[in-house]
């Protein structure tokens, strides 16, 4: 999957609204789209424009983590 930065932005939105909302099921499935340099960059638009507040940054961490060490074995 190929990301536009307008994608990007789109992707960053709705994952932050699903994160806000708790749909953390749809989080992950959304995350599984990506490859893990698109998810590191959906995280670093979503850190760096404000998108979520420090608590729900930290379970991403932890979400996208799980999603990097999965991709890995």
């Amino acid at each position: 999957m190929y990301l536009e930065a307008s994608e990007a932005w789109c992707f960053a939105e709705e994952l932050s609204n699903k994160i806000i909302n708790g749909v953390w099921s749809d989080v992950v499935k959304k995350l599984k789209q990506l490859n893990p340099m698109q998810s590191i960059y959906i995280f670093d638009l979503i850190v760096k424009n404000k998108m979520l507040n420090q608590s729900n940054i930290d379970s991403l961490v932890r979400v996208i983590s799980n999603h990097l060490n999965d991709k890995d074995e």
